[in-house]
């Protein structure tokens, strides 16, 4: 894998740093001053190596660097510390300044660390004033704490050795005014790095890196406090195991990498802690009540306390999996709540757009996602921002129609696990089905507001023919022969003259009434049946037709007239195009279709493929919901015209 040059460039420094720190780390353990170094050599290496991985992976992320001078702080007071202990006199007082007072200097390390966890920047650019005076104030404070006049350690401490501060440039008078600032200005500061996690931790995209972080922080805490309190012997052991786990969580956070075996062991670490630390406090509080009162609690009154304790606490071990199994993987764990939400999600939306939205936003929120992105036929639902980092693009699919892409960015460095893939998946299957239902609802909607105009239109149009051309004459009819009768009487001649015009005008208006009778139904089709109408058509057309068929039922009136005007147009196509004077026609029931076929044996034409009359074939198909389709015959190049048209009812018809 090749990495840019900015990240080429800060290798080296950041593993001269590291290897600086083993280096004071190494000298440490050599130091012949007794006992067992480990915890002092282990505490710098769990802050230095992951330092080193990210500051040489994340160049401009001063994560990396911050971690980086914590391990060398806690390498220079181990060998401080080591150094003092060994009661070397040559340089001692550096040695026990390092140790004590010039480690103080982690406080504002940490808080920075807090700041800017996990991607290196504040919160918000608002948080910008109150970090800076912050870590101004701390950063003075160390400094001044570790200037201050008089011995090099700060007070209570207990050295083999107490020498002067050698960097004692400050008054000693100022030593108890900083003791009495300790708490304000070094210690209450951190609230606001543990405030700028929380606010970090309320935005879905950043929660799953930031749970492993808190958790393994109150497992730390536990640890330390709890863990010194119930097993003094174990004290260390509690402090290495602890900050082991808070490092890696923070390298993983940084790193954004989901390191499986570190969620585990800070998953079930957390929930066993926190289990640890109320059973001990349960047993603390019954062993305080019982001594207030003067009686002492026997050894198989620990056993039996500790047990209640462990089975009134097993429903809170199962309710804290699940909130952390939420922080951490959010639904990857839970895909049935994801469908659920995005269900829900769905069923409230009345709109493409608003489906399309909610399922940009609950994907985001079932995969911590920061960005995720949906498209359909033109809509674009959007939520979060996108960044750097690897994109999953899903085809929206509901059976073997793609109906539109989803597309999830996991941010810089994250990778998706095969549970979040998995889950993304079965989003991405029950998001196509929603949206491919809301297409047909509203393909539906639009074919009846079609519908709806073309019976107005067709109303229209014959309104226009009954009173433009119909209306007239009959009016004229009227009153011609309102004056026919004095007429016969007077001018016998000169009426019957008028009688045959006025025969002639009601013949053309009869003319008129069956020519609209004939365009809203063939009259044929009444008279002669589905088949004999055809057969009709043929012989006008002049082709010689050889009739198939097998279906004898009666159809809904709009499949008869679609079949009708599909098989004449095809009759009529034969006649024009064909060559030939025959055709075949087949008429057949094929489960729940009519199949209407035209084929003849002619030469074909391109234009008989795709003319005008070809297309209205094709939308009364459709219009119906059928399908047409034109192709020619394997021996002798001629075409078949086959439409299969659904069965309507046939009520209109049987009535």
């Amino acid at each position: 894998m090749k990495h840019p040059p900015a990240a080429r460039s800060a290798t080296t420094p950041a593993w001269l740093a590291a290897c600086l720190a083993i280096a004071l780390v190494a000298a440490a353990v050599l130091v012949d001053a007794g006992g067992q170094p480990w915890k002092l050599v282990l505490l710098p290496a769990f802050w230095v190596v992951p330092g080193a991985l990210i500051a040489s992976g994340r160049s401009r992320n001063p994560l990396g660097w911050l971690m980086l001078a914590v391990g060398i702080l806690f390498a220079v007071a181990a060998f401080g510390t080591r150094w003092a202990e060994s009661g070397h006199a040559t340089g001692a007082a550096w040695a026990v300044w390092a140790a004590d007072r010039g480690s103080a200097a982690l406080v504002p390390c940490v808080l920075a660390v807090l700041l800017l966890l996990p991607d290196g920047h504040l919160p918000s650019p608002r948080w910008r004033p109150a970090a800076f005076a912050a870590l101004s104030v701390q950063v003075l404070l160390v400094i001044a704490w570790s200037s201050v006049a008089g011995p090099a350690a700060a007070p209570e401490s207990t050295w083999p050795v107490d020498p002067p501060n050698p960097v004692g440039v400050l008054p000693a008078s100022w030593g108890p005014v900083l003791e009495g600032l300790d708490a304000w200005l070094l210690q209450v500061p951190l609230l606001l790095g543990v405030a700028a996690v929380v606010v970090r931790f309320r935005r879905p995209a950043e929660r799953s890196r930031l749970a492993g972080v808190l958790a393994a922080a109150v497992v730390f805490g536990l640890l330390v406090v709890a863990g010194r309190a119930l097993w003094p012997s174990a004290a260390d052991v509690f402090d290495v195991v602890g900050s082991a786990l808070l490092a890696a969580a923070l390298t993983a956070a940084v790193l954004r990498k989901r390191l499986h075996e570190v969620d585990v062991v800070i998953h079930h670490a957390f929930v066993y802690s926190v289990l640890t630390a109320l059973i001990a406090g349960g047993y603390v509080a019954v062993v305080a009540l019982l001594g207030s009162r003067g009686s002492d609690l026997p050894p198989l009154g620990v056993g039996v306390v500790t047990a209640v304790l462990a089975l009134l606490l097993m429903p809170l071990r199962k309710r804290l999996q699940r909130l952390l199994d939420l922080a951490m993987y959010g639904d990857t764990r839970r895909p049935h709540v994801a469908v659920r939400r995005l269900a829900d999600t769905v069923s409230a939306a009345t709109t493409l757009d608003a489906v399309v939205s909610g399922l940009a936003r609950t994907t985001a929120a079932s995969l911590r996602a920061p960005w995720v992105e949906v498209v359909v036929e033109g809509h674009r639902g959007t939520h979060g921002t996108l960044t750097e980092g690897p994109l999953a693009r899903l085809p929206l699919v509901s059976g073997d129609l793609q109906v539109g892409t989803l597309e999830v960015g996991f941010g810089l460095g994250r990778r998706p696990g095969t549970g979040e893939s998995a889950l993304l998946v079965e989003l991405a299957d029950h998001g196509g089905r929603a949206v491919h239902a809301v297409l047909l609802s509203d393909a539906l909607l639009a074919n009846r507001q079609l519908l709806v105009t073309a019976r107005e239109e067709e109303r229209s149009r014959l309104r226009r023919d009954l009173h433009d051309e119909l209306g007239p004459t009959l009016a004229g009819l009227a009153m011609q022969l309102n004056g026919l009768q004095a007429l016969l009487r007077d001018e016998p001649e000169l009426a019957s003259q008028r009688l045959a015009r006025l025969e002639t005008v009601a013949r053309q208006a009869l003319d008129d009434v069956r020519r609209v009778s004939r365009e809203l139904r063939p009259p044929a089709l009444d008279e002669l049946g589905l088949v004999g109408a055809l057969e009709q058509a043929a012989r006008e057309a002049g082709l010689s037709l050889a009739v198939s068929s097998t279906s004898t039922e009666p159809f809904a009136a709009a499949v008869e007239v679609a079949a009708y005007r599909i098989g004449a147009e095809a009759l009529l196509n034969v006649a024009r195009h064909a060559g030939t004077g025959e055709a075949r026609l087949s008429l057949e029931r094929v489960d729940d279709h009519v199949v209407l076929s035209v084929g003849d044996d002619g030469c074909g034409s391109d234009e008989f493929r795709s003319g005008v009359g070809t297309q209205a074939m094709r939308e009364r198909a459709e219009e119906l919901g059928g399908t047409l389709s034109i192709s020619r015959t394997a021996v002798n190049g001629g075409t078949v015209v086959e439409a299969r048209l659904p069965l309507g009812r046939t009520s209109e018809v049987a009535s």
